[in-house]
């Protein structure tokens, strides 16, 4: 063999090989086979709603009869009488179920109407066109969604995400991990609306100790900072140490902490509030922006966050709130959350 041959047959072999690494993608391009969705975790899936959708249309196709597979089970009786821990597929609800006993199932539950649970019920996931209402010590193990309002009695648990269009109300010692609605009501609301300023003394960032003027709306205080009682303070303010807001004082404007911050009574915060690490929010504070922490919050009994034509969202590891907070829009507990009641 001559060294022109050769080399010309080394240099084909070092083509092929070459090629070698494209022959899946050319195989997929001419006959694709790869081309449906992959899915996702419920653990993961950012729309706190994302199952929900496709759960409904699967239901709403086997009552219609369009699915000829027929993947879902009834309920055909009592609640009572029926045997939830039974079976394996999905189960369809046409009529209210209203149980004064719990109800432990252990598969997925598409109801047309009402649900009403007696106490320590123990739901996988559930899904709503009406309300849904469970007794004390019970629990919803993956995912629940109503079109209606949801109602948690005292020391329920609900894992992973909770979702309604109008309204979810928790009871004392319940824990939770996600919620979203307009309108949440952790534990009781109080009774007495609080006592507020008539006025406050208008007062300026830039005369705080230590402040540096970034901008005609942006403060910067290195170090800690201390917003006094019943002041009114307008623009952002973004502080490198600790922060404490007076009682009964109001920022208009957005507010940024690398430390703790506690917020006092009555205090009341029009934009945004994230920090580094805790925040405190005393008794009937008020933000109606984002509320975001990497570590832990806790909510005062009668604390406020968002307004209902503008939800807002929380974010933290550990929430900690006391009875009679409400939030308008999403809650998301990276750890844990708790409704706390004395």
């Amino acid at each position: 063999m001559n060294s022109t041959l050769a080399l010309l047959l080394f240099c084909l072999l070092c083509l092929a090989m070459l090629m070698l690494p494209f022959i899946p993608a050319v195989s997929e391009w001419r006959t694709p086979r790869d081309h449906s969705p992959l899915p996702i975790s419920r653990q993961y899936a950012n729309e706190i709603d994302y199952f929900t959708h496709q759960f409904r249309n699967d239901a709403l196709a086997d009552i219609a009869g369009a699915r000829a597979d027929g993947k879902f089970d009834y309920v055909n009786g009592p609640p009572e009488q029926m045997s939830w821990m039974d079976g394996t597929r999905p189960l369809i609800g046409l009529e209210v179920v209203h149980s004064a006993a719990g109800i432990r199932c252990n598969r997925p539950l598409y109801l047309h109407a009402d649900l009403d649970c007696g106490d320590n019920s123990s739901l996988t996931s559930v899904l709503s066109n009406g309300t849904i209402q469970l007794g004390s010590n019970g629990e919803i193990l993956e995912w629940g969604h109503a079109d209606g309002s949801i109602t948690l009695g005292a020391g329920c648990v609900a894992l992973r995400r909770l979702s309604s269009e109008v309204s979810i109300e928790l009871g004392g010692r319940c824990c939770f991990e996600r919620l979203s609605a307009p309108t949440i009501r952790l534990g009781k609301t109080t009774a007495t609306a609080p006592k507020k300023l008539v006025s406050h003394m208008p007062a300026s960032l830039n005369d705080l100790p230590g402040a540096i003027r970034r901008t005609d709306t942006l403060t910067l205080v290195k170090g800690n900072c201390r917003l006094a009682d019943g002041h009114h303070y307008t623009g952002s303010l973004i502080v490198t140490g600790n922060l404490t807001i007076g009682h009964h004082t109001v920022v208009n404007g957005n507010v940024k902490v690398r430390n703790a911050v506690q917020v006092g009574r009555s205090a009341c915060i029009t934009g945004s509030l994230i920090c580094e690490n805790r925040i405190d929010l005393r008794d009937n504070a008020t933000v109606a922006g984002p509320l975001i922490s990497e570590t832990d919050i806790v909510l005062g009994s009668g604390t406020t966050i968002g307004r209902v034509d503008a939800p807002t969202t929380i974010s933290a590891d550990n929430l900690v709130a006391k009875t009679g907070a409400i939030v308008h829009g999403a809650i998301w507990a990276r750890k844990v959350g708790v409704v706390w009641e004395p």
